[in-house]
C-alpha cells in the first residue's frame, strides 16, 4: 500500500500518518475513558440518591402509621365524637395531619 500523491519519501508520508492515527487513537480513548468515569460517578451519584429516597419512603411510611393510629385512638374521644357530629372530623384529621408535616419538615 502506497501513498504516492503531494512530495516527500512515502515512508515519512507513512510514519506521520501513524503518528497522527496514533495520537487521535490516544486522545479517543482518553475521552472514552473521561465519559466512562463521568458515567460511573452519575451511577454513584444516583445510588446514593435512591438509597436516601428509599430511607424517607420508609420513614414516611412509618409516620403515615403512626397518624393512623392516633386517629384510630382518637375516634371514640368525645371531642371526636363531637367533631363527627359537626361534621368537622375530616376538619380536625386535616389539622392533624399538617401539624405532623409541618414537625416531619422541621426535622428535615
Amino acid at each position: 500500500m502506497s501513498i504516492e500523491s503531494g512530495d516527500g519519501d512515502p515512508d515519512d508520508r507513512r510514519k506521520k500518518f501513524l503518528e497522527r492515527n496514533r495520537a487521535a487513537a490516544a486522545r479517543c480513548r482518553q475521552k472514552k475513558k473521561a465519559w466512562i468515569g463521568n458515567l460511573e460517578n452519575k451511577a454513584d451519584d444516583l445510588q446514593s440518591l435512591n438509597v436516601r429516597l428509599q430511607n424517607e419512603v420508609t420513614v414516611l411510611k412509618s409516620e403515615v402509621a403512626q397518624l393512623k393510629g392516633l386517629l384510630l385512638a382518637h375516634k371514640d374521644c368525645p371531642i371526636t365524637v363531637q367533631q363527627q357530629q359537626q361534621g368537622n372530623f375530616a376538619l380536625g384529621a386535616s389539622c392533624l395531619l399538617r401539624l405532623k408535616f409541618r414537625q416531619h419538615e422541621s426535622l428535615i
